[in-house]
């Protein structure tokens, strides 16, 4: 009885690594301007950003689930202590193709599907000329914007050179750039600081490429709602400006992330 129980138990444990070992890999978005990633290693899986920054990663359970269709396994991750994704997104692997399906449900396009297959290229982080952007090597003013098309409100990134340091604001709401002080009433948050912060955003921009962002437009017409971003600056001692809607420049959710940080770091 015990030796039949091994037995069991060794097969199974070959089954589970022979299944880790083929849908282990990366994955690349279809059909991207600028691909996210997902890869998968044994039980483990994570998604990056097209910019290289990590969306998530966590451990995870392929189960079957018939109400998808024959040979597609929904993606749980039951150790962790929020599933990844929107509660209006489910992520699946299908055995055949050996895919992973991201499953949305949008108000009006119904169910889309985005698909990440196995290999393409590793994402980079180049300028939005798909070529290394130019050093930055000192800035003036940064401007981001960013809008949500369900939201009536804007928020604002503002990095502003000052004597001897630099200035970070965030503003959120809606304000008319021609009423003195409406632009201000909307300011969530603010910090200054010397030389020493100075240095930390301009290294910053240097590593998310800013310089390349000029020029950069972007459109993803299949894309009904989502979210835009314009973009202002002085940099190297010259005017910038790009935007986007639902399509972001290379470094972007990286440089976001890390004015977010200073902002509560510092508030």
């Amino acid at each position: 009885m015990k030796k039949a129980l091994l037995i069991v138990l060794a097969a199974a444990l070959v089954v589970i690594l022979l299944f880790w070992i083929v849908t282990s890999g990366r994955y690349t978005e279809e059909d991207a301007r600028d691909p996210d990633t997902v890869r998968i290693t044994g039980p483990v899986m994570s998604r990056r950003f097209s910019d290289g920054s990590l969306d998530f990663r966590a451990v995870i359970l392929m189960l079957p689930d018939l109400s998808a269709g024959p040979g597609r396994l929904r993606v749980v991750t039951p150790f962790s202590d929020r599933y990844p994704l929107r509660s209006s997104e489910l992520l699946y692997y299908d055995l055949i193709p050996g895919r992973v399906v991201l499953s949305s449900l949008a108000y009006d396009e119904g169910v889309t599907e985005t698909v990440y297959r196995r290999g393409g290229p590793e994402t980079t982080d180049p300028g939005s000329d798909g070529e290394s952007s130019a050093p930055v090597t000192d800035f003036e003013r940064i401007v981001i914007g960013e809008s949500v098309a369900e939201l009536a409100e804007d928020g604002e990134y503002e990095i502003l050179c000052t004597d001897g340091g630099v200035r970070v604001s965030y503003y959120y709401g809606v304000w008319d750039e021609e009423e003195e002080g409406s632009r201000e009433d909307c300011l969530e948050s603010r910090v200054e600081g010397g030389e020493d912060l100075y240095g930390r955003i301009l290294a910053l921009a240097d590593e998310c490429g800013l310089a390349g962002w000029d020029g950069f437009r972007g459109e993803d017409d299949e894309v009904l709602d989502g979210g835009g971003f314009s973009f202002r600056a002085v940099i190297n001692g010259r005017e910038m400006r790009a935007s986007g809607s639902n399509v972001w420049p290379a470094g972007y959710g990286t440089f976001i992330a890390a004015i977010r940080d200073i902002l509560r770091e510092r508030g």
